[in-house]
């Protein structure tokens, strides 16, 4: 029997950091974890090999690009749900 898949979300910073108090779930379960992508966050592809996914890191401040980057994201979130799923 397989055992059940979960997908671990959040955005980079607190969030994140308590989603990784979580960690020792992870060998209960077969996991994907999903973040944004910045210098801090990329030592998660040493630690968790192919668990780990990235969208694009984007803040409210720069209103021009983020439109862009949060409908990139929401389709990229959509892809990665059907792929891991």
């Amino acid at each position: 029997m397989s055992r059940k898949k979960v997908l671990f979300v959040a955005s980079t910073g607190g969030h994140l950091s308590e989603l990784m108090q979580l960690s020792p779930l992870f060998e209960k379960y077969d996991y994907s974890i999903i973040t944004e992508k910045t210098k801090s966050n990329l030592s998660l592809n040493d630690k968790y090999p192919n668990k780990v996914s990235f969208l694009v890191y984007g803040t409210k401040d720069k209103w021009l690009v983020y439109p862009f980057k949060f409908i990139y994201n929401c389709l990229k979130s959509i892809y990665l749900y059907c792929k891991i799923r």
